[in-house]
């Protein structure tokens, strides 16, 4: 047994050092749309979270090691209205097999609605999509308070008749402590290569990243929160237009907070909580002149009846531009328990 997680970890450091090699250059990164949130839990606890667990089968989006044998059989669907003509729908199914245990699949597709076609003339060609899409399949094992998962993906970007796709992989982690509500988790997100790209003169980079997280509950608090901390292999993520004097300088400290987002779960009753979050990246970028200082907060709730779960949060990107997701997850195995009686 210890040869294995000897072998396992080996594998891990081997694939992280492979990745590190890759620069990151800005405008380069294709399938950024796996930074939008994936489910309205997410987007109201400030648009990240990989240590959220409570039986909900969506969150293997984020960290494949939260999946678990209470998600078996639950169905969920999201549906966000994004900016202009932006629709994102995202669906996901947890299943169980006899011999290989907890299993997740996952669809995700970010359609940018669309575009007139001109010549250089200025000729009216027609129309053309874009859309990006990630299928997912997503695997985890326990080790007793420990749990490791794996979340395999194939990405791809339309733009016309131009196309890109990656296969990646996402290993996350998470320890669980055996008396307290606590959890921490460690990911490794986008691991892989691309397979093909838009055209043969590009050098896009898939956004890979590590991300850190814990979520707990106070013993005697209906409050449990989380923290995320992303972007952990580079340290300046902040934007600085280079010829406005008028933009202050980045801080050590504003920096340091621009990697983390915090989320706050309020449980009134286990079928109904209240949701919270704030993105400071998303609150320094985001922010206008005289505009509203709301960007990067955001809030949800979740109301639990029989066997169908609706979530609803709304998170603020700039001053015009708050958006809204909507995620309905029906658990079959009840619906299945009925119709046998």
């Amino acid at each position: 047994m210890f040869h294995k997680h000897f072998c396992f970890l080996l594998l891990l450091f081997s694939i992280l050092q492979s990745s590190l090699l890759l620069a990151q250059v800005g405008g380069q990164r294709i399938f950024e749309f796996q930074n939008v949130p994936a489910t309205a839990r997410v987007a109201a606890l400030g648009g990240m979270n990989i240590s959220l667990k409570q039986e909900d089968a969506t969150m293997f989006f984020q960290n494949p090691a939260l999946l678990d044998s209470s998600m078996i059989q639950k169905l969920s669907f999201t549906y966000n209205p994004y900016f202009a003509e932006i629709r994102q729908f995202t669906a996901s199914y947890a299943f169980q097999t006899k011999k290989l245990g907890v299993w997740a699949i996952g669809i995700q597709d970010l359609s940018y609605g669309s575009f007139d076609q001109r010549d250089p003339s200025g000729l009216n060609l027609g129309q053309f999509r874009a859309n990006d899409f990630a299928i997912n399949i997503a695997k985890s094992h326990r080790l007793g308070n420990f749990t490791l998962g794996a979340n395999l993906k194939w990405l791809g970007s339309q733009i016309e008749s131009f196309n890109a796709h990656a296969l990646v992989l996402d290993i996350g982690g998470i320890f669980q402590h055996p008396e307290k509500d606590l959890v921490v988790a460690l990911t490794f997100k986008n691991i892989g290569f691309l397979v093909s790209d838009y055209t043969e003169l590009s050098t896009s980079q898939v956004p890979w990243d590590i991300r850190l997280g814990l979520s707990f509950k106070p013993q005697f608090m209906p409050l449990r929160f989380s923290f995320t901390f992303y972007e952990l292999h580079q340290w300046d993520i902040g934007f600085q237009e280079p010829n406005d004097e008028s933009v202050k300088e980045i801080t050590f400290l504003d920096n340091f907070f621009r990697h983390m987002t915090f989320g706050g779960e309020f449980t009134i009753h286990k079928n109904f909580n209240l949701r919270i979050g704030y993105n400071h990246l998303r609150n320094r970028e985001l922010q206008v002149e005289n505009g509203s200082r709301f960007a990067g907060f955001s809030a949800g709730l979740m109301l639990n009846v029989k066997s169908i779960r609706f979530e609803f949060s709304r998170a603020a990107y700039q001053a015009l531009g708050a958006r809204n997701w909507f995620t309905l997850t029906t658990d079959l195995s009840k619906k299945i328990r009925k119709l046998k009686k």
